[in-house]
């Protein structure tokens, strides 16, 4: 009886140390994670959470920018795991983005928020990587699970925009915009282009839009 009762004890402190470890290696990343940029291209970076198995309402990312190589364009929330949001912001350098859900709150691989930049330079390369303040925070307990020794980091270069690019990489054209189902409350907008591609739609009620739906 002794061994057996050894054993359980063991085994419950095995499994616990397991349960903490394996929880404080949620992280952040970038996706795309590399690329090359033109001078002058605008481009779209999307910040992911990863929370390796653990329940979590809560996630702040933070992390700086150098001005002098990209231009922001905004912040695109559509499609994100987070529904409350307490920052969504890109000026000054600085890029902070926080918000939650309610509980149970959400597990597993999910988008955060898109930020979007202008390449100003045609040479040098770029590191992003999230600073000290963010955090990935349990549901239950409302502790910060994020390990930003294993968080991804964005590597980025860029390089003069060619007098003509290759047929490979020019833009695809866009045809027979239409417009059905208008009513109050919304219309469906469909397009086609000549190639596979993802699209972007600036909306609003005014014409400074002031909304982005990426497709």
């Amino acid at each position: 009886m002794l061994k057996k009762t050894l054993f359980i004890f063991l085994f419950l402190i095995s499994f616990s140390f397991f349960q903490i470890a394996w929880a404080e290696n949620a992280t952040l990343y970038f996706s795309p994670a590399t690329g090359t940029f033109y001078q002058g291209e605008n481009f779209w970076l999307t910040i992911m959470v990863n929370t390796k198995g653990g329940a979590v309402n809560a996630v702040a990312a933070y992390l700086s920018y150098p001005e002098d190589q990209l231009e922001p364009l905004g912040v695109n929330t559509a499609g994100s795991v987070l529904t409350i949001w307490a920052e969504k912001d890109i000026m000054a350098g600085k890029v902070a983005i926080a918000g939650g859900v309610p509980t149970p709150g959400f597990s597993g691989i999910q988008k955060i928020a898109s930020v979007g930049f202008k390449a100003r330079v045609a040479s040098g390369t770029l590191n992003l990587k999230f600073s000290q303040d963010s955090a990935i925070l349990t549901d239950a307990e409302n502790k910060n699970i994020l390990n930003l020794t294993l968080a991804g980091q964005g590597n980025y270069s860029f390089q003069p925009k060619p007098a003509s690019l290759p047929a490979e990489i020019q833009p695809p054209v866009i045809s027979e915009i239409k417009i059905s189902d208008l009513s109050r409350e919304g219309a469906t907008i469909s397009w086609k282009t000549d190639k596979s591609s993802n699209s972007q739609v600036e909306h609003g009620l005014t014409g400074d839009y002031g909304f982005l739906m990426i497709t």
